[in-house]
């Protein structure tokens, strides 16, 4: 698939389940993009499959032909996940390749394909993906077969002159404006302004005043009265048991609903903005209210929360200003992550003794909270410390607290010293994050869980002890804590999470015991401990694992003791060239090789079984070496990177020593790279045949006149001379 379509449906489908879930949520998103571009995550988690494989397939398309791309996956089944842009006419989606059944049109697969006027799904096709026709404006007609059972997020979006749909009865999920912006829904909405199909209400934004749902409709789609901001009372029939994502969000004169007892599930933002929504009751049938249902619900004076609800979902109730008093029944067991946050009125909370979690920010910006936080500087419920931000100087938990919450302290800039009781078991994340007049911390035997960042950017932290406890060090934990000095890893510790130690200035001493056997990325950056270790050998290993090799140049080799390399292990390794990995080698991290611009080849040996997310992303130039049927080989493929069996030389053209076919800068940078390293006793970093094709004169040397000529040649054919070697040569 064409990256920029790769890129638009991923992004459109981590947006849509993104809401208003804030920074750490943007994050989040942003850091499974690169799942989404290789596998709709919804395909992955419905039928488990994989992709293992890439290929193209030449198909009729009016009068001449072209190119699909698929995927192939483990269950022995094909995706299409491209068609090209200029393809014009009718064109029929085979049902098999290679004797594979096509069950999938991929997220975006034929997004923009303007010039198509029809499109023929084989039976075998089940699922149609997010975007997967979008903008296919030429496009007039489409009969889905009766093997589809779910179309896509915004499948069918603005084709402007389709007309006709034939949607089977097998369809039982349409996603969120999957027919906006065509003839054919526009239609449907003339006939009527509540448009069903499948017994699915996929679109009421035509609605004014009153609505009466009716009976027969099971469900209410994804934002089916998105915006509608017309829309004023809604009774929902009892046959209703499924409320959508986004369903009545925006529809701020929405002021009266009826929801029956029918109804056992409330979507992500499902009335999220319904400014001028009063008051509203929950069925008992109601087990699940998911993220953000009711944000910004800023009218909302009273809500009557069922016995049968176990979660209160991440933002629920976030910024609803009017409400003033809450009873959270007993059946719950979790408060999300901002679940009551910003609801300025709000003065009595009821919690029962069954919730055993409260997230991060549960309740900042509520009067109930502020009245604590007078009371006493620790808040804590049900043995949970949610709060500790107005604490100074010297501070003692008391005993009987068994968790120190998400974010409770962060940014206590006059906390000067804490003492925790065995009582505590889990630090949470961000728990101490920013408590920069911090100096020492006892974290008793207690503890057994530290959540990341939690004592990030602690820089007065000069001490700190890690009890025998802790099994494992989550990422950023100590990041930044610039006083550190020295660290004892204790035995039990088997995992510590990436950036760990990131940013610890002062730290010199490290003691890393053998039971440490997954060691994350950039874990020691920027510590004196590291640069040591680097001046030593530009390979750095621990207990197995080659953590850094940041500062090696030219051609290097791995040895025989490495099993594993750790994520962004040689991020930004600009003065890389080639890399061969030892048969011991099992896995490679995440970024492991990322922007390491001058690396041409690496030789992946059959042991690796493992290669992790970007692991060499703007690694243009580069060429992966490996076995027939290897796991690299695959990896290559399914990546778009060149690979080569190994032993075998591909042919490379005088001057154009990263194999790419054409003479620029970056050939010019590797010779006179290649120069300077060899001037000054280093080796140069190239293999032998790229010196071959750097030596442009044939002397058996490369040097400063093999770089002018390659110059000269370059700058010539830039200039639109159509110039040869023989001719530059003459001169």
């Amino acid at each position: 698939m064409k990256i920029w379509k790769k890129v638009v449906a991923a992004m459109t489908a981590g947006m849509l389940c993104l809401g208003s879930v804030g920074l750490s949520g943007v994050e989040n998103v942003l850091k499974s993009v690169g799942t989404v571009l290789s596998a709709s995550a919804e395909e992955t988690a419905e039928t488990e499959r994989v992709p293992v494989g890439t290929g193209t397939t030449t198909v009729r398309v009016g009068t001449g032909t072209t190119q699909l791309e698929y995927e192939v996956y483990n269950d022995d089944t094909v995706g299409i996940t491209n068609c090209d842009n200029e393809a014009a006419g009718n064109l029929e989606i085979p049902a098999e390749i290679d004797g594979k059944p096509v069950t999938s049109i991929g997220n975006g697969a034929f997004i923009a394909c303007s010039s198509l006027t029809e499109i023929t799904i084989p039976g075998s096709v089940t699922s149609i993906g997010v975007q997967a026709f979008e903008e296919c404006s030429s496009l007039t007609e489409i009969t889905i077969p009766n093997s589809v059972t779910s179309i896509g997020v915004r499948a069918f979006r603005n084709c402007g002159n389709l007309t006709e749909i034939t949607i089977p009865d097998s369809i039982t999920s349409i996603g969120a404006e999957a027919f906006d912006g065509t003839p054919w829904l526009t239609a449907k909405q003339a006939e009527n302004p509540l448009v069903i199909v499948n017994h699915i209400l996929i679109d009421g934004q035509t609605c004014t005043g009153s609505v009466l749902i009716p009976s027969g409709v099971t469900s209410i789609g994804e934002s089916a009265f998105e915006k509608c901001e017309s829309l004023t009372e809604v009774t929902i029939s009892d046959s209703v048991t499924i409320i959508g994502d986004d369903a009545f969000s925006g529809c701020f004169r929405l002021t009266e609903i009826t929801i029956p007892d029918s109804v056992t599930s409330i979507g992500w933002r499902a009335f999220s903005y319904c400014t001028s929504l009063t008051e509203i009751t929950i069925p008992d049938s109601v087990t699940s209210i998911n993220w953000y249902a009711f944000d910004e619900c800023e009218s909302l004076t009273a809500i009557t929360i069922p016995g049968s609800v176990t979660n209160i979902g991440n933002g629920t109730f976030n910024g609803c200003t009017s409400l003033t008093a809450i009873t959270i029944p007993d059946s719950v067991m979790s408060i999300g992550v901002r679940a009551f946050r910003n609801c300025g009125n709000l003065t009595e909370i009821t919690i029962p003794d069954s919730v055993t979690s409260i997230g991060v920010e549960a309740f900042i910006g509520t009067p109930w909270l502020t009245a604590k936080q007078a009371e006493n500087p620790l808040v804590i419920v049900n043995h949970i410390l949610i709060d500790g931000q107005t604490c100074i100087g010297s501070v003692l938990i008391p005993s009987g607290v068994t968790s120190i919450g998400d974010d409770a302290f962060r940014n206590c800039s006059s906390l000067t010293e804490i003492t925790i009781p065995d009582s505590v078991m889990s630090i949470g994340d961000s728990a101490f994050n920013g408590c920069s007049s911090l100096t020492e911390i006892t974290i008793p035997d207690s503890v057994t869980s530290i959540g990341y960042d939690a004592f990030y950017d602690c820089t007065s932290l000069n001490t700190i002890i890690i009890p025998d406890s802790v099994t494992s060090i989550g990422s950023g934990v100590f990041g930044n804590c610039t006083s550190l000095t020295e660290i004892t890893i204790p035995d039990s510790v088997m995992n510590i999470g990436d950036f760990a130690f990131s940013g610890c200035s002062s730290l010199t001493e490290i003691t890393i015991p053998d039971s440490v056997t997954s060691i994350g990325g950039f874990v020691f950056q920027e510590t004196p401990w590291l640069a040591e270790k680097q001046a030593e050998n530009p390979l750095v290993i621990i207990n197995h694992i080659l953590i850094d090799g940041t500062a090696c140049t030219g051609t290097v080799v791995v040895p025989d003791n490495v099993t594993s390399i750790a994520n962004g292990a040689f991020f930004e390794c600009v003065n890389l060239i080639t890399i061969t990995l030892s048969d011991s080698i099992k896995n490679i991290g995440d970024y492991a090789f990322s922007d390491c611009d001058s690396l041409t080849n690496i030789t992946i040996p059959d042991s690796v079984t493992s290669i992790g997310d970007s692991a060499f992303s703007d690694c243009n130039n580069l060429t992966i070496y490996g076995n027939a049927g290897s796991y690299a080989q695959k990896y290559a493929a399914k990546n778009n990177i060149k690979f080569a069996l190994i032993g075998s030389e591909p042919t490379i053209s005088k001057g154009d020593l990263d194999g790419n076919d054409t003479l620029d800068s970056t050939d010019i940078f590797y010779t006179m790279l290649y120069i300077a390293n060899v001037a000054v006793g280093n080796d140069g970093g190239l293999t032998a045949e790229q010196i071959a094709a750097a030596d442009v004169d044939g002397n058996g040397t490369v040097d400063s006149t093999d770089s002018f000529y390659i110059m000269y040649y370059v700058a010539l054919r830039g200039a639109g001379y159509d110039t040869s070697w023989e001719e530059v040569l003459a001169k």
